[in-house]
């Protein structure tokens, strides 16, 4: 039973964003042969170009699909696969049913892998996108997800496993995947578990920012607010029509460059390849009505900015961005309260993603829920075990060792900042 709002426990998890919940007592599992011969289903690998002719029947499982991911509708997808460098772009499998007239019932971007001793092939994670949930048909995933392992088996015997990054970890896929792997006898091991927050609306038990804060900040920024207000006309803008969301987007880069992300090199607008596939992306999105950018404007200025993507009942909040000119009054902050009391009464969106780091220190304290997230490593057949916990021990220990690095990077920064701090004092 797919159930139409997440259900929320305890406040502290969000079991899936979009569809709804699928727990796995509701998974009914076909013990068959994992990768039948007589399967009349066929899987075609394309590059980008060859999967923008196939957009009308994307768009089609998109409409049907277990579970809805923004970053994986074509228009988000295709953009910045075109923008990216050809070293990073991806390619994009596709699932077919051959018995409804080769209608689609999977989707899947996957990485090219170029390391020599990789036994992993790779689900596509962009650093601008926020979920790797490949697209499976609501009916037929569970015959998705066999057939991409056994073409995996069949076609490419040196892959030992299929990496699904930045699942939702009780989410339909991640709950079919491991049912699969369980019901096939393929191994699974389960990468950087983490949680980051959520906003569930309130028909799904969503409640007001004045309901998280505490008496004493919402006071503070109540006196902010009225500050801000003291200075001009505060107004709140909302564009979903093409024309308004392309006027938009140039104000959201400009905005953002002028921050300090403008100063670190980390805007948008940055790198030239990313500016053209934000400016893509959000047209090609509005023109399906999935994309939104609004933003809280002081005298027809905007101080904060944000834009949403959307995938059916799946929301995301990909990018904020605020005026650091009016640091005094929190516009970034004032920019999220005003979202989500506007957010969880919309209609059309069960959940909204907020995208940001673990413990994030603004908005972990506005959004209450949680998001669990997880990458899923699973093994492609059940005889290739041993290359599977290899390749599963290698990923490991170079994820810790990247970790590392950037632990001891975040350290070296701080200790020249303090070292500059002071001197400058």
């Amino acid at each position: 039973m797919i159930a139409i709002c997440p259900p929320f426990e305890n406040r502290s998890l969000i079991d899936t964003i979009g569809l709804g919940g699928l727990a796995s007592g509701d998974l009914v599992v076909t013990e068959r042969p994992a990768f039948a011969n007589d399967n009349p289903s066929r899987v075609e690998i394309l590059e980008w170009d060859g999967a923008q002719r196939q957009v009308a029947a994307w768009r089609d499982l998109v409409a049907h699909c277990l579970e809805p991911n923004p970053f994986l509708e074509p228009a988000f997808a295709l953009s910045h696969a075109r923008q990216s460098a050809v070293s990073h772009r991806p390619v994009f499998m596709f699932v077919r049913d051959a018995v409804h007239n080769g209608r689609l019932i999977g989707v899947c971007a996957l990485t090219h892998v170029h390391r020599k001793f990789s036994r992993i092939a790779r689900g596509w994670m962009p650093k601008l996108a926020a979920l790797g949930t490949p697209l499976l048909d609501a009916e037929k995933a569970g015959e998705a997800l066999d057939i991409v392992f056994g073409w995996f088996a069949r076609q490419s015997p040196a892959t030992a496993g299929v990496l699904f990054p930045a699942l939702p970890a009780a989410g339909p896929t991640a709950v079919l995947i491991r049912a699969r792997a369980q019901s096939l006898r393929l191994e699974i091991r389960d990468f950087d578990a983490h949680q980051r927050a959520a906003l569930p609306s309130a028909a799904c038990g969503g409640r007001p920012p004045e309901s998280m804060i505490s008496t004493k900040k919402m006071k503070e920024l109540r006196r902010q607010r009225r500050q801000l207000e003291e200075r001009g006309a505060v107004t709140w803008v909302s564009a979903t029509k093409t024309g308004d969301v392309r006027v938009a987007f140039e104000k959201f880069l400009a905005l953002e460059s002028n921050g300090w992300k403008g100063k670190a090199g980390t805007a948008l607008v940055s790198d030239p390849a990313v500016a053209t596939f934000g400016r893509s992306m959000t047209r090609l999105l509005a023109d399906d009505c999935l994309c939104r950018i609004d933003a809280l404007e002081l005298d027809g200025r905007p101080v904060a900015m944000g834009i949403t993507i959307i995938s059916g009942r799946s929301a995301a909040l990909w990018k904020i961005a605020y005026d650091e000119a009016y640091a005094a009054q929190s516009p970034g902050v004032q920019f999220i309260l005003e979202y989500t009391r506007r957010q969880i009464e919309d209609a059309s969106v069960d959940a909204t993603d907020s995208c940001a780091i673990p413990d994030h220190p603004m908005i972990n304290h506005i959004w209450a829920d949680r998001l669990a997230i997880v990458d899923l490593f699973v093994a492609v057949a059940p005889q290739s075990v041993v290359a599977f916990r290899v390749a599963a021990d290698r990923e490991s220990r170079r994820r810790g060792l990247r970790a590392f690095a950037k632990r001891a990077v975040t350290a070296a920064r701080r200790h020249v900042g303090r070292a500059l701090a002071r001197k400058a004092a």
